[in-house]
């Protein structure tokens, strides 16, 4: 009987482990490029950033307060990903994005979309006391 259910758990342990998927998701508060934030400028900070990315290689990260040129900084430098994302000013480039960059050689958006946390979703705005359009 011990050598049956041995195999049964051998072979279990092999497909389980076949055809799982890992999914490396992470998270960034980038934080604006800022002038004023002396050595933690996005100028000394960038290169880190890729750095890790390309160590990790993650499936999806997201990043909040990203300007434009942050955000296509990180698109031309960290080729295995693309994002989705757009500026919360405009609706296209002005203001911070909330840019989701995913690894387009594993995964491709079926479709895609923005809303608004406010009484208006389809447009720019903010509600309910922001300080920002959200």
């Amino acid at each position: 009987m011990f050598k049956y259910t041995f195999i049964f758990f051998l072979i279990n342990s092999f497909f389980v482990r076949s055809f799982s998927q890992e999914i490396k998701v992470l998270s960034w508060n980038i934080r604006f490029d800022n002038k004023n934030d002396g050595l933690d400028q996005w100028s000394y900070r960038k290169k880190d950033m890729v750095d890790q990315v390309k160590k990790v290689n993650p499936d999806f990260f997201g990043i909040q307060e990203g300007l434009y040129h942050q955000v296509t900084y990180l698109d031309k430098k960290l080729t295995n990903h693309k994002f989705i994302g757009v500026g919360r000013d405009d609706g296209i480039r002005g203001g911070e994005m909330m840019a989701l960059f995913y690894n387009h050689r594993r995964w491709f958006p079926i479709s895609t979309g923005n809303f608004w946390l406010s009484d208006t979703l389809d447009q720019v705005s903010r509600g309910w006391d922001a300080a920002c359009n959200r």
